[in-house]
């Protein structure tokens, strides 16, 4: 019996109209992240990924460094980057630091320790001393996209090399990231 492995992901999705939530698998069937949703490929999906098996392809990526995030806000966040492998913390509800989620190359991602009982992305931060902070929390998508956030809407320049609560006059705005992806966001609040 053979393996059943996503050969082609980020495709648009027919049933909710999204634009990159479906994954294609080699045995013919789909599944959307977005709305839940099984199907069958396209038959021009299928007839591409058949013996992809033994083919990895890389996907088309932004390398890390292009993304312009602070050295400051990456070590708010705890988080270690190159743009070959790109680490984020994670910890449990009492601010211990328990899983990792690995981005590498190609927007692979594995994670390593106790990652399912871990809380939001970024939840650390709400108990560092980075100054008052405001009444608006913004939650995210994508751990890049909660740095990218906190990084813009605390206006920190990308070449901060630290954070000092000092440098902000207005209030912090804290920014998280759920875990997985749109379809698990419920269950990660």
């Amino acid at each position: 019996m053979s393996d059943v492995v996503a050969v082609k992901t980020h495709q648009p999705c027919d049933k909710c109209e999204s634009s990159d939530a479906l994954a294609v698998y080699n045995d013919g069937h789909t599944y959307c992240f977005s709305c839940n949703t099984y199907g069958e490929a396209r038959e021009d999906y299928v007839s591409e990924t058949r013996d992809f098996r033994t083919i990895k392809q890389p996907k088309p990526d932004t390398p890390w460094s292009s993304r312009n995030i602070s050295r400051a806000v990456q070590d708010l966040y705890e988080v270690t980057a190159s743009d070959l492998r790109v680490v984020f913390p994670y910890f449990d509800n009492d601010g211990m630091r328990i899983a990792t989620k690995i981005r590498l190359q190609g927007k692979e991602f594995k994670t390593e320790g106790d990652f399912k009982n871990s809380v939001l992305f970024g939840s650390q931060t709400l108990g560092k001393d980075v100054g008052v902070s405001s009444d608006t929390l913004i939650v995210t998508e994508g751990e890049a996209d909660a740095l990218a956030a906190f990084q813009m809407v605390n206006g920190v320049s990308p070449d901060a090399q630290t954070y000092s609560k000092g440098r902000h006059s207005s209030k912090i705005v804290h920014v998280m990231s759920i875990r997985s992806g749109q379809a698990s966001a419920e269950r990660d609040f």
